[in-house]
């Protein structure tokens, strides 16, 4: 029963990791609310990890470094551009 809880736990924290971006992705308002995604998926990885759940564990890695991620990819198409 602990282990379900857990795993709630963890996908709670993935979706707030991607509702984090949407105030940067869909509305192009740049705020700092998007750092939290690396908090929401550190912790998500926490309790992934306590429940087993290695799929919860792989997603809420790219939650967590989805903002460096973010930020090359913009450099990247940016560059292209210039």
């Amino acid at each position: 029963m602990k282990k379900h809880k857990y795993m709630n736990l963890s996908a709670l924290f993935f979706v707030l990791g991607v509702l984090a971006w949407l105030p940067n992705l869909i509305l192009d308002y740049g705020t700092p609310l998007t750092l939290l995604s690396m908090l929401f998926g550190a912790l998500g990885i926490v309790f992934a990890g306590i429940a087993r759940n290695w799929l919860l564990v792989v997603a809420n890695v790219f939650v967590m470094f989805s903002f460096f991620i973010v930020m090359g990819l913009g450099y990247y198409f940016y560059s292209l551009n210039a």
